[in-house]
């Protein structure tokens, strides 16, 4: 009896210390100085091909117009699309709304040909453009991508270019690169970019971010004039003329779809132009 009661005490003793063992043998998860790792986000880049149209806009009075590819909602797909290109193109010949104030500070303050102006405009939409353009926009040409319907809108007939160009992230233009305000002899260039999960909220943004861009360049370029002189009826006046209708048009288009963790997103970049003030 007590030979059995030893070897059972020996027993439980030796697969004590093989627990014991075992439970050094485990090894927790390394964490690097304090801080766990994240999963990295796994990203997939698309190539669409799109008509050359929707990349190289038409001379003229042309935008594109974006609307969801369902018929669930009451109004059709061109009827939203016509609605997005109205408002489009009455922000592109909308005004600029800034601080007169910030614009005379920055003035006595910078010099217009080495630093860049930083100041905060609000792009508005010309009502009575949009209210006169509604009446003559008609399509002239469409796409579809990804749930989307695009639309190119205009006010007359005009050449359209057709033909399929494939663009991603993989091939962005130098513009896109560089995003720069350029200029030439007749027009000032000015690019931006904008992302959103919605491409449709992805290409009002990268609009609106152009237009800031235009109001920032030409503020910057009157800041000199501003400055030298006195009369504050003169320099409201000036800040007034630069800040009035841009006449803005769509130059260049370029943009690229990808999915983050299945998650849709968008890049939009855009170039628009605007005759040069005298």
């Amino acid at each position: 009896m007590k030979k059995n009661f030893l070897y059972s005490l020996v027993v439980l003793l030796i697969t004590a210390l093989l627990i014991t063992g075992c439970s050094k043998n485990i090894v927790e998860e390394p964490v690097q100085d304090g801080i766990k790792l994240k999963t990295v986000a796994k990203t997939v880049y698309s190539i669409l091909y799109v008509p050359a149209w929707l990349i190289n806009p038409p001379e003229g009075e042309t935008a594109v117009g974006i609307a969801w590819d369902s018929n669930k909602k009451k109004y059709s797909a061109l009827d939203i699309a016509r609605e997005f290109a109205v408002v489009s193109l009455s922000r592109n010949h909308g005004s600029f709304i800034v601080d007169k104030t910030a614009v005379l500070d920055l003035a006595s303050q910078l010099d217009s040909s080495e630093k860049k102006a930083d100041l905060k405009v609000v792009v508005s939409a010309d009502t009575l453009y949009l209210n006169n353009i509604g009446k003559k926009l008609k399509p002239l040409a469409e796409t579809s991508f990804h749930g989307y319907k695009l639309f190119l809108m205009g006010t007359q007939e005009t050449d359209i270019n057709n033909d399929l160009i494939s663009v991603s992230a993989s091939n962005l233009p130098r513009w896109c690169y560089t995003q720069n305000t350029t200029e030439d002899d007749n027009y000032v260039y000015v690019s931006a970019k904008a992302e959103d999960a919605d491409l449709i909220t992805a290409w009002k943004l990268a609009q609106e971010n152009a237009l800031r861009s235009l109001a920032q360049y030409r503020l910057q370029k009157v800041s000199a004039l501003i400055k030298s002189t006195d009369d504050n009826l003169e320099r409201a006046m000036l800040i007034e003329t630069v800040t009035s209708n841009s006449n803005a048009s769509f130059s260049r288009i370029w943009l690229y779809h990808k999915l983050v963790n299945n998650a849709p997103g968008y890049t939009v970049f855009m170039m628009l132009k605007s005759p040069k003030q005298k």
